[in-house]
């Protein structure tokens, strides 16, 4: 009898440990950190199709279970701001507990986040993608500004593919120049900075493969740095103004 009542007593205290703490039953592991790259290609005019829009997981243990475009519209439309939802679910084993902080992006801003349902294994996701683009209204800017040529040559069809053509329009001009869409900056020899940093007056700026300057997050051998939203350069030893709170240390290079 004695025996029973020990064992009834065991079974009575497992129940109380179920109930009050479910954690104790727990044998899953936490996501604590997510990271997606979204890559888009969306333009004016075109309709707004799923296949368009590719998230990828830079993270193990978790994939995107699925996906869906709020604006309530068909085609998209110049200077509309795309807005996403994204729903991870974690695999087998695997439950989110995240922060706003743990969720790094690519190609996309924070909105909003929380837990599906209540249900710890997915995650449900609000995200921004960058304005819409227009294509042809570049490509008139920037054949406007071409002083002497007043169309774009043949073969070029993207302000970004000018080569030879850039530097013939701008032959005189030196320093930061604006064609209208972006900024890029020609040194005294008449060369640009491509897909690399350049050091000028003191600060770092990054260009891409055309030769403009890039803003926001720039992933770079093996680390993430930041240049400023309204003055291009990077940012150092400071708080970054891309809504999630992270940090960058004296070197520009982000803080995990």
């Amino acid at each position: 009898m004695q025996l029973m009542k020990k064992a009834a007593l065991a079974l009575g205290t497992a129940v109380l440990c179920l109930a009050v703490c479910p954690v104790c039953a727990r044998a899953e592991t936490a996501i604590t950190g997510i990271s997606l790259k979204i890559e888009t290609e969306i333009e004016v005019g075109e309709a707004c199709r799923l296949d368009d829009i590719i998230i990828t997981p830079r993270g193990e243990n978790y994939e995107v279970k699925s996906l869906d475009i709020l604006n309530q519209i068909d085609r998209w439309e110049a200077s509309t701001i795309p807005r996403i939802e994204v729903i991870l679910k974690a695999e087998e084993d695997y439950y989110f507990s995240l922060t706003k902080s743990s969720i790094r992006l690519k190609g996309a801003e924070y909105e909003f986040g929380r837990r599906w349902d209540d249900n710890e294994d997915e995650y449900w996701l609000i995200l921004r993608l960058p304005r819409v683009r227009d294509s042809n209204a570049e490509r008139e800017t920037a054949a406007s500004v071409w002083e002497g040529i007043g169309t774009l040559p043949e073969g070029i069809t993207e302000p970004g593919q000018w080569g030879e053509v850039k530097a013939l329009s701008y032959k005189d001009k030196y320093g930061w120049i604006q064609d209208g869409i972006r900024w890029w900056y020609r040194n005294p020899d008449g060369s640009w900075t491509a897909n690399n940093w350049q050091l000028i007056d003191g600060k770092w700026y990054f260009f891409d493969s055309h030769g403009y300057m890039v803003t926001g997050w720039i992933d770079w051998e093996g680390k993430s740095y930041y240049c400023d939203p309204e003055g291009g350069q990077m940012l150092v030893s400071t708080v970054v103004p891309d809504g999630l709170g992270r940090r960058v240390d004296s070197t520009g290079a982000m803080i995990e």
